[in-house]
């Protein structure tokens, strides 16, 4: 996966459409570093095998190994 270029712009423009949240250039300059972090720690874990992890208090030896497991 392609790490997008991290700019206050880019900042303002997911907030705004993934939150419906508005930010001036000043604020999401701010936030630059944390989103910065944020897609480095993605970018480290993408070459882990990253999926969820079955409950033990929960467990079915007869489910899946992976998948989302229902409330039934």
């Amino acid at each position: 996966m392609d790490t997008p270029a991290v700019t206050p712009e880019w900042i303002q423009q997911t907030l705004r459409l993934i939150a419906g949240i508005d930010i001036d250039a000043e604020e999401a300059a701010r936030v630059l570093p944390w989103a910065e972090g944020a897609l480095a720690s993605r970018a480290a874990l993408a070459q882990f095998e990253i999926a969820e992890v079955r409950s033990s208090l929960r467990f079915d030896p007869t489910g899946p190994y992976r998948g989302v497991m229902s409330d039934e």
